[in-house]
């Protein structure tokens, strides 16, 4: 009997996955752990999302709960015990402040253009690298998108967000560019006399 209980729950859960996705946000972008987790050990980035509007679009959402208690299959309440078990982690991941949401799966999940709002650059991430998704996600129509890049204050361990001037980044890159630049204009005209 319990095996077949245990069997109905996994074929529910693993039918939810098939059909369903869990897209993971934090409510945090200053915590140096998420940032050596899940940035590439601060060579990434972070997205911030307006989260009005990204709760507006994408309706079933929970905040993960924290607890180092198990989880009980409750077989008169599987669909419960499957919403539990997906909002579920160990108290040691606390530090995420973490929010899922439940999407229906599908090769391209876009969300309202607006609800980007920024866009955070890790401390090792390579100046040529912002300059390349700065150029994407306006290219893309992002509007409202603010960008920064990130400092961590090793007096405090803590991290410092500042906004980016890429006209200064651009001279930057192009002035420490392995790419030879010519230091006078050429006259194409004279190239025959050669």
């Amino acid at each position: 009997q319990a095996q077949v209980v245990m069997n109905l729950f996994f074929d529910t859960w693993r039918e939810m996955l098939n059909y369903s996705g869990l897209c993971c946000f934090s409510k945090t972008k200053e915590n140096l752990l998420l940032w050596s987790h899940y940035a590439d050990s601060h060579r990434g980035v972070s997205l911030g999302f307006d989260y009005d509007i990204i709760t507006s679009q994408y309706l079933q959402f929970d905040e993960v709960v924290y607890d180092n208690t198990p989880i009980f299959l409750d077989i008169n309440d599987v669909d419960k015990s499957i919403t539990d078990a997906t909002l579920r982690k160990s108290k040691n991941w606390e530090y995420e402040e973490e929010i899922r949401f439940l999407m229906e799966r599908s090769k391209n999940v876009g969300f309202n253009q607006d609800a980007l709002v920024e866009v955070n650059f890790g401390s090792r991430c390579s100046k040529r690298n912002m300059l390349n998704i700065h150029y994407l996600i306006n290219k893309l129509g992002y509007t409202k998108c603010k960008f920064y890049e990130t400092e961590i204050d090793k007096s405090k361990y803590s991290i410092i967000f500042k906004q980016i001037n890429f006209d200064l980044l651009k001279a930057e890159v192009l002035e420490n560019s392995n790419e030879k630049r010519f230091s006078k204009a050429i006259d194409l005209r004279t190239l025959d006399d050669l």
